[in-house]
């Protein structure tokens, strides 16, 4: 049974208050991400521990005199396959406007327990486009 957790954040710490703009580093509510820089050829294939599959949705009100307009840049979709359905690993970020919020909602997965090393680059893709992702920011301007 997949462990299911809930909770609202209210945290003015974060999120940067300026004049005219509000900046609200969405990317730390998908919580540390870990990224694969290769500055040299690999040798050794990547063993997981254990498979896993992370689903977040995060919700944010747009503040009351301030709208958001770029929210769609940050949608994301990349898979260790040419076709979604043959994915053995993948992160995905499906962002919306649904009223009076911007829904964020997240897909991470890793089926696969061993990647022999000339598939490195398919899985180092997905790992490195979550760790993008927590550092994506949604920016909302006074109107």
């Amino acid at each position: 049974k997949p462990m299911v957790f809930n909770g609202q954040i209210v945290d003015y710490y974060i999120t940067k208050f300026e004049d005219d703009k509000i900046t609200v580093p969405i990317g730390v509510f998908i919580g540390k991400q870990s990224e694969f820089k290769q500055e040299s050829e690999r040798i050794l294939p990547i063993e997981r521990k254990n498979r896993s599959h992370y689903y977040r949705c995060i919700k944010i009100e747009i503040p009351e005199g301030y709208e958001c307009k770029d929210y769609q840049n940050l949608n994301v979709e990349v898979y260790d396959a040419k076709e979604a359905q043959n994915a053995q690993c993948m992160f995905t970020a499906k962002v919306t406007k649904e009223g009076n919020y911007i829904i964020i909602r997240s897909d991470e997965y890793y089926n696969q327990l061993y990647y022999p090393v000339e598939d490195y680059t398919l899985y180092q893709k997905v790992i490195n486009a979550a760790a993008d992702f927590n550092r994506a920011e949604l920016i909302f301007k006074k109107k």
